[in-house]
């Protein structure tokens, strides 16, 4: 079964963005729009346990000089979160 790409709106408002299925390519799109379509906010990607995936995710947050943290505390959890700006 092949994995579904999709936007959901988790407990605290915080949307997710999930990536598992996506190409490299289609990745730097997804992370464009779902970071312009959810400015303000606090976001959640999440990337599975490529350390290649989130250093692309990362790099495109760094575009928009948002604070994100990679893979919650210990940063080796499939996710990265970024913190709206205040």
């Amino acid at each position: 079964m092949k994995a579904r790409n999709f936007t959901t709106e988790k407990e605290d408002n915080v949307k997710e963005l999930d990536l598992h299925g996506s190409n490299y390519e289609q990745v730097i799109l997804k992370c464009h729009k779902f970071i312009n379509d959810n400015w303000g906010r606090d976001l959640k990607i999440i990337t599975g346990n490529s350390n290649y995936m989130k250093r692309i995710v990362s790099e495109i947050i760094n575009k928009y000089r948002l604070q994100y943290v990679v893979g919650g505390i210990t940063g080796i959890e499939g996710y990265i979160i970024i913190r709206r700006k205040t």
